[in-house]
């Protein structure tokens, strides 16, 4: 048996107007069962806060990424993003394919109100990688949970999606939002970094250094029209 307990501190003038609605559970004592999760992603993908490079590399950026799980039985990825405006809305960029559970490449509505029960973890990282350990560490102890976001919109050919947390984040410690542009050509751009909660383990990092992105289509052939770079 597994008992949880939910402390609330507040002022005592205050406990009439206290309530709280559990709306789900999500859990992972069984990964065989349910999720995957620490130690589950490829041996040869290090670790974001390894001490020497290329995590050091990225200490700001990595703040905005968090761990999915995506109606308590998988895992995604994704980022905070800004916008223009500049004022901190929670917007958070992920992937169409984690909202589509029906084929078709149609968002239906139940999807949309499926992301109000999602479970948004941040910093989710290892503490303590050692580059004499191929840049791995162990299970972090502690992170930050967000739960429940709202559907602002998504597209399938760019395996695009957009949600607004439903929970702001301003004001708190080690939380990010990404920067972006609209530009078209990938010059003067010499690689790539992919910072992701792979097979829902601890957020790695990934980079590649062989040249400046391309254009490609969802098969991944070079294309001018391609949705993907």
């Amino acid at each position: 048996m597994i008992t949880l307990f939910i402390e609330i501190i507040f002022p005592n003038d205050d406990k009439d107007r206290f309530s709280i609605n559990i709306a789900s559970v999500v859990h992972g004592f069984d990964r065989n069962l349910l999720l995957k999760g620490y130690g589950d992603a490829g041996s040869y993908i290090v670790d974001v806060n390894c001490e020497i490079p290329p995590g050091s590399a990225w200490e700001e950026e990595k703040n905005s990424v968090a761990l999915i799980l995506v109606n308590g039985q998988d895992w995604c990825s994704g980022a905070l993003i800004n916008n223009d405006c500049q004022d901190y809305t929670p917007y958070f960029l992920t992937a169409f394919h984690c909202l589509n559970t029906n084929p078709g490449g149609h968002i239906d509505q139940s999807e949309k109100d499926a992301v109000e029960d999602w479970v948004f973890r941040f910093n989710y990282d290892s503490p303590d990688p050692s580059p004499a350990n191929n840049c791995h560490g162990s299970e972090p102890l502690r992170w930050n949970s967000w739960y429940g976001a709202d559907y602002r919109s998504a597209w399938d050919d760019s395996d695009f999606a957009l949600l607004e947390l439903e929970q702001p984040v301003i004001g708190y410690p080690d939380m990010a939002l990404a920067g972006w542009d609209r530009n078209e050509t990938p010059s003067p751009i010499t690689g790539n970094i992919g910072i992701h909660h792979p097979m829902g383990d601890v957020k790695k990092i990934s980079i590649d250094n062989v040249g400046s992105p391309i254009q490609v289509d969802i098969s991944g052939n070079s294309s001018n029209n391609g949705k993907f770079w």
